[in-house]
């Protein structure tokens, strides 16, 4: 059962990792929604803002809208895994306890993505 524990704490820190890198990739993006929207501003007076608007709709002709709805489907998946994952390792923590081993019981709350956060993203992302 200890065995199990630790790879469930090894686990979670792989996600935990993985959601770093995650959040690291929204904020590029987002960062990125706000040179887009500058963009948007200064194109009916800034020529070359209207160019690199221009070149950013040939890149992205469609394909843009469908990276988000992709990236929110794989963002609400996580959140689903790591609220299963969470639940999963504090039965097996539980079932710990009642055996007799006294380790304290490891939360995985901390990297859940809280529906908070959800919102936000689908606010940001749709």
């Amino acid at each position: 059962m200890v065995e199990s524990l630790e790879k469930f704490k090894e686990m979670v820190a792989d996600l935990s990792q993985h959601k770093g890198q995650l959040h690291k990739q929204m904020l590029q993006f987002q960062s990125l929604q706000k040179e887009i929207e500058l963009l948007r501003e200064r194109a009916p007076t800034d020529p070359e803002s209207q160019k690199k608007l221009d070149r950013l709709n040939t890149l992205f002709s469609g394909d843009l809208k469908a990276l988000k709805t992709d990236l929110t489907e794989k963002i609400l998946t996580m959140q689903t895994n790591f609220t299963n994952l969470s639940k999963q390792l504090k039965q097996i923590a539980k079932q710990n306890e009642r055996m007799g081993n006294l380790q304290p019981a490891t939360d995985v709350g901390s990297t859940l993505v809280t529906a908070q956060q959800t919102k936000k993203i689908r606010k940001t992302f749709v």
